[in-house]
């Protein structure tokens, strides 16, 4: 009687990548009645394969590159365009920004002189237009998100487009590009807006 059997093994994570091993054993053997012969051949090969961490960091940073290098002609141009909408206001020195509201507050008096007062109406609005309908809904979010940033003493404030369910049940959706603010916390300087 002959027969093969061969054995793959994949094993061990080292230093946070794993390394598949992979051993490869033959064993012949025949067989009469009263002799038996064994032949063994073993190889071994590693194969290292980065963590799922690591490349999910990798596709993060690939993503970074393509927005802001690619698709975008430069992250400085961005920067240059909200420093420059910054500097057409009037009054570019706010005041202490002494919390949420107050941020909230300066920053939709920032976007209405930026002329974007459109975009604050139908922020506050309890009615939305479907098919040239105003129609009462129920917002799923707040209608303004802010963020402080200790670290760098400045705060960014971003009105959020309609989101919701209608009184009738029909989905509120408005996908689009909200425009923000970045100010300086202590003096309520606007640093940069995206408008």
């Amino acid at each position: 009687m002959k027969g093969k059997i061969i054995l793959l093994s994949l094993v061990f994570f080292i230093m946070g990548t794993s390394c598949a091993e992979t051993s490869e054993s033959e064993i012949s053997f025949s067989q009469t009645e009263e002799i038996v012969i064994t032949e063994t051949s073993i190889s071994t090969s590693t194969t290292c394969i980065p963590s799922a961490e690591s490349d999910e960091s990798a596709e993060r940073q690939l993503l970074r590159d393509i927005e802001f290098n690619e698709l975008h002609s430069s992250f400085e141009d961005t920067i240059d365009i909200m420093i420059s909408k910054a500097e057409m206001l009037s009054e570019r020195v706010l005041g202490e920004i002494t919390s949420e509201e107050d941020a909230i507050e300066k920053a939709r008096a920032v976007l209405i002189e930026l002329g974007v007062s459109d975009w604050i109406e139908r922020t506050e609005s309890e009615f939305v237009e479907i098919d040239g309908e105003k129609v009462k809904y129920q917002r799923t979010g707040e209608p303004y998100s802010v963020a402080f940033f200790d670290k760098y003493d400045a705060c960014w404030v971003m009105p959020n487009p309609p989101s919701g369910i209608t009184e009738d049940g029909r989905g509120v959706d408005t996908p689009a590009m909200s425009p923000y603010v970045i100010m300086r916390v202590s003096d309520g300087k606007v640093l940069g807006a995206f408008v």
